[in-house]
């Protein structure tokens, strides 16, 4: 196949829905690859022709290991190509790396929400504790528990905004700071992929969730506590 039908077949395969993005090595880019990196390049001295065929690497739109060797059969029945070629061992790595680091987010995301559970419900009790002789006085003049309660669910629905606000800032920055690695890291493997920040859409859950995690942790405390509150 010659350069000008590796070119054109490279434009038609980035075509493909399945496929992220190709790029065309030449016969000429790979003798002088070969040359800096085999320490023998020496041997294209000897040889008339260049032995070297055209290379065109293809990058899947979906690394997952069920989809890659369907696409790389699809490229192999093509009547350009020699061979198809993948390294399913690098795929499998970046398969198992990918679902790891999915389960460590969903791991931490429950240590965090248990987390905010404790700390909302633990400030709601020391608030409840310090409003005691108040709480006493309410009751005493014929105050309801569901009245008694009102204010600690407000208090619990306001620490949960503040605490979605503050979880927001915090992914923000955390994502000016991986920028500048991560790009470098996805340039090696010559890949499209990039690190975005929370949306208009994943905002307003985050927000949605913290104050869900307030009012839900505000509630226990409150209906824990209120309860040993009684008026003699």
């Amino acid at each position: 196949m010659d350069e000008v039908r590796a070119e054109q077949l490279s434009r038609e395969l980035l075509l493909r829905e399945n496929v992220a993005a190709t790029e065309l090595i030449s016969a000429e880019q790979g003798m002088l690859e070969f040359k800096q990196n085999s320490g023998f390049g020496e041997v294209f001295d000897f040889l008339e022709i260049n032995p070297l065929p055209a290379v065109i690497m293809v990058l899947p739109k979906d690394l997952s290991t069920a989809i890659v060797p369907v696409l790389q059969a699809q490229l192999q029945a093509l009547d350009e190509v020699e061979e198809a070629s993948v390294d399913m061992l690098w795929v499998q790595r970046l398969e198992a790396f990918v679902v790891l680091a999915e389960r460590g987010v969903w791991v931490l995301s429950g240590l965090f929400a248990l987390a905010v559970l404790l700390v909302v419900g633990n400030t709601i009790r020391l608030t409840i504790e310090n409003r005691r002789e108040e709480i006493v006085i309410a009751k005493l003049v014929g105050a309801t528990d569901a009245y008694v309660r009102r204010p600690f669910l407000y208090d619990g629905f306001w620490f949960g905004i503040a605490g979605g606000i503050l979880a927001w800032l915090l992914v923000q920055i955390s994502l000016l700071l991986l920028d500048a690695p991560v790009s470098h890291l996805i340039t090696l493997y010559s890949s499209n992929f990039e690190l975005s920040g929370l949306g208009f859409v994943e905002t307003f859950w985050l927000l949605l969730a913290s104050i869900l995690l307030g009012s839900l942790g505000a509630w226990l405390a409150v209906g824990r506590h209120l309860r040993a509150i009684q008026p003699t």
